[in-house]
């Protein structure tokens, strides 16, 4: 299957999720188990990717998505120019304006109908939403640390509780089987020390 065959069902199955809220794994239903060979993801296969020109010179790379609102991918953001990342503008480039191509064991991706010329000379990509905070990126990792911490603390407990269960009651009836067996002794000791009358 080529990559852009590929990338045009990643796109599919993008709306696909938009109006199911996922897409169906044929045993569980709601639950993706495995990338499968039809799937790719966007991480290992399309964020980061190296955009080519058609002279085969590196231009940028793809940086973000741009999705609409049916949760369809249209486009991608594509950094470009300066010096790692110093200078470096952003331009939204639609997902048609790609070709994805598999060159030794890498994905690279060309801009078929945009040269170098274009992109120096498009806007910048402008974002609806300002970006989010060094701050508050690490106030959301700690929330999701501390939730974790917190569930596996319970899941902890939870598969520990029948064996704390187990184990006290296993000392309660060691200590009344001690005590049982004690008594005779206790009762003896107390008759030697009872003065007779």
């Amino acid at each position: 299957m080529k990559l852009s065959t590929l990338c045009l069902a990643c796109v599919l199955s993008v709306g696909a999720f938009a109006t199911t809220g996922a897409i169906a794994d044929p045993v569980h239903t709601g639950i993706i188990t495995s990338q499968g060979p039809d799937r790719y993801l966007a991480r290992d296969n399309l964020i980061g990717v190296k955009v080519h020109d058609n002279s085969d010179m590196i231009v940028g790379d793809v940086e973000d998505l741009i999705i609409d609102s049916t949760n369809r991918v249209i486009g991608v953001v594509i950094g470009t120019g300066g010096v790692l990342g110093i200078g470096e503008k952003r331009v939204g480039v639609h997902l048609t304006s790609l070709d994805f191509v598999e060159a030794s064991g890498t994905t690279l991706a060309v801009l078929s109908r945009i040269s170098k010329a274009d992109l120096e000379k498009a806007p910048a990509f402008e974002r609806a939403k300002p970006q989010k905070s060094l701050l508050q990126r690490a106030k959301e990792k700690a929330q999701e640390l501390t939730d974790k911490t917190t569930a596996t603390s319970k899941d902890a407990y939870e598969k520990a509780k029948p064996t704390l269960d187990a184990a006290k009651e296993s000392v309660k009836e060691t200590y009344e089987k001690a005590k049982d067996a004690a008594k005779p002794a206790i009762d003896a000791a107390k008759e030697a020390v009872t003065p007779d009358p």
